[in-house]
């Protein structure tokens, strides 16, 4: 497998998204996707092994944005069932964690 590289996950992958979301049955919409990038775009991400996406996830921040009340919300965890257990999963994670502290 080629190495896997976090991106951002813009409005212009969610076709792609939602094949990989549609692989597992899950429920979501185009419209669920762009609201998530237009609440927090920079906490979406998008795994890719070369050109394939194989994992996405997204948090996103509540107000109030920073502080002790700040709060932020981890979802859209998906990783594509050939491609588990290589830490794909791991490493969205670890990208939602950071823009989360960093925010």
């Amino acid at each position: 497998m080629s190495e896997v590289q976090i991106r951002p996950l813009t409005h212009a992958l969610v076709p792609v998204a939602q094949v990989l979301r549609a692989s597992q049955g899950w429920n979501q919409t185009d419209a669920d996707w762009h609201h998530f990038i237009d609440c927090d775009g920079e906490g979406c991400f998008a795994a890719f092994a070369g050109e394939d996406l194989v994992g996405t996830a997204a948090c996103i921040r509540f107000e109030p944005p920073s502080g002790p009340g700040a709060r932020a919300w981890i979802g859209m965890g998906l990783v594509d069932p050939t491609r588990r257990r290589m830490g794909i999963g791991s490493a969205l994670m670890a990208s939602c964690l950071r823009h989360a502290d960093e925010n």
